[in-house]
């Protein structure tokens, strides 16, 4: 059986590429309006966007502006 993983990016790799705000990328994850997986800790979270999601909210965020 094979399994497609699906590109991710950290949020500073976001913010470099596309030049989002950390400040706006972060709150987003705090607000659970971009959904991540944490492979850190709850004390030191190191967070991951799929690709996918990241455009869902992009997308969201041009439908309804920035929140």
């Amino acid at each position: 059986m094979t399994f497609a993983l699906e590109p991710f990016e950290k949020p500073i790799a976001l913010h470099r590429k596309f030049g989002i705000p950390r400040d706006r990328l972060y709150k987003a994850i705090r607000e659970k309006e971009l959904r991540t997986i944490n492979l850190g800790t709850p004390q030191r979270p190191s967070y991951f966007i799929y690709q996918s999601e990241f455009q869902r909210w992009l997308e969201s965020c041009a439908e309804g502006g920035q929140k």
